[in-house]
Parts: C-alpha cells; sequence; structure tokens
C-alpha cells in the first residue's frame, strides 16, 4: 500500500544539528570568555579544546536525564561545569551555566542550513500535494525556532508540525505515532529519521512505515519481521525510496 502522509524528525534528518550545536556552543564560550564569565586559562583557541570535552560531557550525562534522575536545568548544568573544570576553568558568575544555555538556544537557529538536496525532496513531495509533517522533541521554542531559520515551512503546514513539550509525550514512545496519526487522519503514515531508538523502532512498532536515514553498517539492536523499515544512506537514496513509496 502507498504512503499517503511522510512524516520528517528534525534534528540531524533535515539539517546537520550536531554542526550547529557546535558552533553556537562555540561562539557561546567564546563571548562569555572575553566577557570574564569563564575564567582561568589563557591557552589560544581553548573553546576547541573545551567543546571536545563538553561534548563528551553532554553525551556522559544523557542518560541520567533520559532516565528523569537529572531535570533538564540540572542536565545542562552538569554537563557545563563538569567540562569548565576539566578545562581548568571555572564560571566566573554563579548564572554563568544559564546564560550560556540562553546563548546557546539563541544562536543554535543561525547555524542551521538543510541538507544539500532535502528542498528539492521537499518541493517534489509539496508538488505532488502529499501530506507531510515533522515530529521532534525538545523544547517548543527552541525546535520552533530552528524550523523557521530552516524555512520548514515553505512545504511543511504549521498545523503539521509536532513538538514533544506542546504534547506531553515525546519519542519513543509510540503513542506520540498514534496521536499524530489520529489528528492528521493519515491512514498510511511513513516516518523518516536518523535514530533507530528514538525513531524508527517506535513508529514501526505503531505500525507506520519507516526509512532510516543513517551512515552506520551495524544493525538495529531490536530486530522483528513485523517492522516496516528500510535504510537510507544519503539524501539521494533517501529521494529514491520516498518515491518508490508514493508511486
Amino acid at each position: 500500500m502507498k504512503a499517503n502522509g511522510i512524516f520528517f524528525d528534525l534534528d540531524n534528518t533535515l539539517f546537520d544539528y550536531d554542526r550547529a550545536f557546535g558552533l553556537a556552543a562555540m561562539q557561546s564560550f567564546s563571548e562569555m570568555y572575553g566577557e570574564r564569565m569563564i575564567v582561568g586559562c589563557t591557552k589560544v583557541n581553548i573553546e576547541l579544546d573545551w567543546f571536545k570535552i563538553f561534548k563528551t560531557y553532554c553525551d556522559h550525562f544523557w542518560a541520567g536525564y533520559e532516565c528523569g534522575d537529572l531535570s533538564r536545568t540540572a542536565y545542562q548544568n552538569k554537563r557545563f561545569i563538569t567540562s569548565l573544570q576539566a578545562c581548568g576553568l571555572q564560571a566566573g558568575s554563579h548564572r554563568a551555566a544559564a546564560v550560556f544555555e540562553e546563548r546557546l538556544r539563541t544562536y543554535i537557529p543561525s547555524y542551521c542550513r538543510l541538507y544539500a538536496g532535502v528542498s528539492q525532496i521537499l518541493q517534489e513531495l509539496c508538488d505532488r500535494k502529499m501530506l507531510m509533517g515533522i515530529i521532534t522533541n525538545g523544547e517548543k521554542t527552541v525546535q520552533r525556532n530552528k524550523i523557521a531559520a530552516l524555512n520548514l515551512t515553505n512545504w511543511i503546514k504549521p498545523q503539521h508540525v509536532f513538538i514533544s513539550d506542546e504534547m506531553n509525550v515525546q519519542k519513543p514512545n509510540p503513542a506520540i505515532f498514534e496521536k499524530i496519526q489520529e489528528k492528521t487522519d493519515c491512514s498510511n503514515p511513513l516516518y523518516v529519521g536518523d535514530s533507530w531508538d528514538q525513531d524508527i523502532f517506535p513508529a514501526t512498532v505503531s505500525g507506520w512505515k519507516a526509512v532510516w536515514l543513517t551512515t552506520r553498517r551495524s544493525e538495529p539492536k531490536t530486530q522483528g519481521s513485523h517492522l516496516e523499515y528500510r535504510r537510507a544512506a544519503s539524501v539521494s537514496e533517501l529521494n529514491q525510496l520516498l518515491i518508490s513509496y508514493i508511486e
């Protein structure tokens, strides 16, 4: 059966979030270092060395946030303060962690760029009158600012943008896919995402078709004959797969 609705994850599916995050984080750090809100080191280009460690702690503390042991604020504070300490730095203000997060959220959209070829895919689907949407976890203001910066509403109707923060349910809970299918009255939806655990597995468990946009060669953690998905290793391959699902 042909797909009659195609929904996309946002971060690292339609654009390179890791790049935008890194550039925004280093800009925020550099400004705060210049303002003496971060102190303790005189090394040239310290922001790059710091960011490598910061990213490690982002990943390290993520499990605690994901399972609920850390609040969002606690997670953000720990990754920031711990990364400073690991570099021999310290916060020059008790508000440094909060200021960093504020600037990070502000600067990320300015570095958002669609992957090459994505706008062509969206335009072709739009020309074919295909129902399209976005399903993303995250804070509503942050995610909507990214969507605005990427001009995604040129192709996707605002009412078809679904953000976990506004729905009180988030991926990988399959309920988010079930709710969206009901809201859009889409009988045969397809989801495109970059994460097996967060995107592909919960979508397919909910009965959706899925395309896993990944360059990784590892096999998914969960197997099952009832899971209907295909892999795409590039945007070009994704385009071919999407067309095959709707023609």
